[in-house]
């Protein structure tokens, strides 16, 4: 993504207002990516290639991802790898792809690019050693990929047949202060790219030396431009005409545009301007130097204290020196104080009034000298407020300088805020206190206010402030107290170590079930000390407990008591309502008769006289019945209804006998008699009276039905034979 920086000039300050032009993929000729970091595993593929081409060729082709190609380079020359499509390179199917640049010799990292073009990756680098590198291929995040890729390479200084374009070849002398370049001309690619400044640069440099008779801020002007955007830059003449060791000024367009720099007089510099693109630029710049100063800083320098205000103190015209460690220049008038910290730590800047514009503080101590070097930034303020705090040496003077960023009139009231002193106490209203309890802590010799740590006299990490503290800790713990004023702490903190008197919480077991039936109990125990108290109220070591609840304990240790033990949940299950048990026919009967009984519960019943859990039970002899009915949780209930059950006897069988003979003539007859007076069953009909009369052939018997209607077995058989009468 390329953009373009209008430049505005605000309070002697550059805001830069980004207008995106347009995404260009190949706005130069070249491009690509160099970042750091990258993959370094894999293995080579392909034989060692070299190339003077500026046009894309191809690298070793059938690369899978996870491996690496190698490459002849020439230093000072440029080079670009490229898998993106639009460069002809071929990519696998499903490939996010990484490019790596390394060493051959010893896999160190010299490039890296990843989603440059869409998915895929490009690299330009300007090669700083003659020798062999790798270029690893990878898909994203650093991992294989079995799909054939085709790098496409290219140098892109070579000019096609070796060389390339040497901006070190003839280099002007810019003789003094204002005198012009003349117009400079380019066209094409440079040698180098990309060192130091914001945008890529691959145009053909042009350098020029330049000694400057002044130290101060210099300024390049362009008094002709044609062509496109241009970046300036600068380095001592020491660091060899190469590509390293630039600093970069500013990119340019247009005429009367200017940019500063900073120059040492008497030190030879390059000066070199260098294309955004390959398209066609000529130049005309000066350098215009600083003009000598007359003001001198140096000449009265009040001395503060501690909190003292400096009251106000005006600026107005151009100062001695300019652009010593800030961001911005500062070609105001500077005004200096000196400063002796009574301890080490930081201490604040506090502006009380400023008008005027924008001001730029800086300190350094007083052994470097009162001059331009040596001076550490603090910080740019505009209206009253503070400044970032600085870090001092207790006993150490320093001078403090606040200088305007413009030449006009400038005030400025400000003072050095010192650290307040340490508080000297803290107490508590309970120390020691037992786990789960609070105490108050009071700081006294509090100034500012009064910031509150645990585990050391810290800066951050306060756990409240205040003069006073109310905590609650859990363990014994140390607490400090540290004064905060002006924006500086305290050197130290006063503290103080509540101690926790804490009673383990003890461990409650249950002898037992802890689910039963009502009527059950379980027996439950707490250990891990020696007093205690149960959430039901009771005390002791043990309790038993009968009915429904969470059972817990505390542990009591003189005036304090431990957290609550583990709970022990008691579930106490109500007993069923007792069955309602009837019988289904009459409760008496005659012996081998029955009866059966029924509950109202379906199952679970209990039924006495061992005659099974059934809802119904059947009866055949006598006694007293009932049932009880058994839960789900095993619980029974009371026993149900009595049911009475009489079984009467079987009466004993009659005695039959005859009173006369069992065989006559038909006509005669024969009485029996039976052994019960009354009750009697005769067969053949013969009634139910003792006796009965039998006169026909018969097998003849009698039952006997007693007063509970129970009939005996059958009686002996007497057998009666009536003879016919002859004819």
């Amino acid at each position: 993504m390329q953009y373009t920086f209008t430049h505005i000039l605000s309070q002697n300050r550059y805001f830069f207002l980004a207008i995106l032009l347009v995404t260009q993929i190949s706005l130069y000729g070249q491009t690509g990516q160099c970042l750091t970091g990258g993959c370094s595993t894999g293995s080579s593929w392909g034989s060692t290639q070299s190339t003077t081409s500026t046009s894309f060729v191809n690298s070793a082709t059938g690369t899978w991802g996870g491996e690496y190609n190698t490459y002849n380079v020439t230093a000072g020359q440029t080079y670009e790898w490229s898998l993106c499509p639009t460069d002809g390179a071929s990519v696998g199917s499903n490939s996010d792809s990484q490019l790596s640049l390394r060493r051959n010799d010893n896999n160190a990292a010299l490039c890296y690019s990843d989603d440059f073009c869409g998915a895929h990756a490009k690299i330009l680098w300007t090669a700083t050693f003659t020798g062999v590198v790798r270029v690893y291929i990878h898909r994203f995040s650093c991992s294989s990929l079995s799909s054939s890729h085709t790098v496409r390479w290219r140098c892109v200084s070579c000019g096609g047949g070796g060389g390339g374009y040497n901006p070190c070849t003839s280099i002007p002398n810019i003789s003094g202060c204002s005198v012009q370049t003349g117009i400079v001309s380019t066209t094409g690619s440079g040698a180098w790219n990309n060192y130091g400044g914001p945008w890529g640069v691959p145009g053909q440099e042009r350098l020029f030396t330049f000694t400057p008779t002044t130290s101060g801020l210099h300024t390049v002007e362009i008094l002709s431009f044609s062509g496109s955007w241009v970046d300036f830059f600068f380095k001592p003449t020491s660091g060899g005409c190469n590509s390293s060791g630039w600093t970069y000024i500013d990119d340019m367009i247009g005429t009367g545009v200017t940019a500063s720099f900073n120059l040492t007089a008497g030190v030879p510099y390059y000066i070199m301007w260098d294309p955004e693109g390959t398209s066609s630029n000529s130049v005309n710049f000066r350098v215009n130097c600083p003009s000598a100063p007359s003001y001198n800083p140096c000449a009265s320098i009040p001395t503060l204290s501690c909190g003292v205000a400096t009251n106000n103190v005006s600026a107005s015209g151009t100062g001695a020196w300019n652009n010593y460690g800030g961001p911005w220049p500062v070609p105001g008038q500077e005004k200096l104080f000196t400063f002796t910290p009574p301890t080490s730590g930081n201490y604040q800047l506090e502006v009380l009034g400023l008008s005027g514009g924008w001001v730029d503080f800086f300190f350094k101590p007083t052994s470097g000298g009162c001059n331009s070097s040596g001076w550490t930034f603090v910080g740019v303020i505009l209206s009253p407020g503070v400044l970032p705090t600085v870090n001092l040496t207790g006993g150490v003077p320093y001078y403090f300088m606040w200088d305007p960023e413009g030449t006009g009139s400038y005030s400025v009231n400000f003072r050095v805020n010192c650290a307040p002193p340490n508080p000297t106490l803290v107490s508590a209203t309970a120390n020691p206190i037992c786990s789960g309890q609070s105490t108050t802590l009071t700081a006294s010799g509090a100034s500012g206010t009064v910031y509150w740590f645990t585990g050391s006299c810290g800066s951050s990490g306060q756990i409240g402030t205040g003069n006073s503290i109310t905590v609650s800790p859990t363990t014994t713990t140390t607490y400090f107290a540290r004064n905060f004023n002006n924006g500086q702490f305290s050197p130290g903190c006063a503290s103080l170590t509540v101690t926790v008197n804490a009673v383990p919480a003890p461990t409650v077991s249950a002898g037992g079930t802890t689910t039963f039936c009502q009527g059950g109990s379980v027996s439950l125990t707490s250990s891990g000390g020696s007093n205690f108290i149960w959430n039901n109220g009771s005390s002791g070591s043990s309790i038993t407990a009968t009915t429904t609840g969470n059972y817990s304990a505390q542990a009591i240790s003189g005036a304090c008591t431990s957290a609550v033990s583990n709970v022990i949940s008691v579930t106490v299950n109500a007993n069923p309502t007792a069955p309602t048990i009837s019988a289904a026919g009459p409760t008496t009967f005659c012996q081998g008769a029955n009866v059966v009984l029924n509950s109202n519960y379906s199952n679970g019943n209990g039924w006495s006289g061992g005659l099974g859990n059934a809802n119904t039970a059947t009866v055949a002899t006598s006694g007293n019945y009932s049932a009880t009915y058994t839960d789900g949780n095993g619980c029974t209930s009371v026993s149900s209804n009595v049911i009475a059950v009489t079984v009467n006897p079987t009466p004993p069988a009659p005695v039959v006998t005859a009173a006369g003979p069992t065989t006559f003539c038909q006509g005669g007859s024969v009485v029996l008699n039976s052994s019960y007076s009354s009750g009697n069953g005769w067969s053949g009909g013969l009634g139910n009276a003792s006796t009965a009369t039998a006169t026909s052939t018969d097998n003849y018997t009698a039952t006997y039905t007693d007063a509970n209607g129970c009939t005996s077995s059958v009686s002996n058989v007497i057998s009666v034979t009536v003879n016919p009468t002859p004819s």
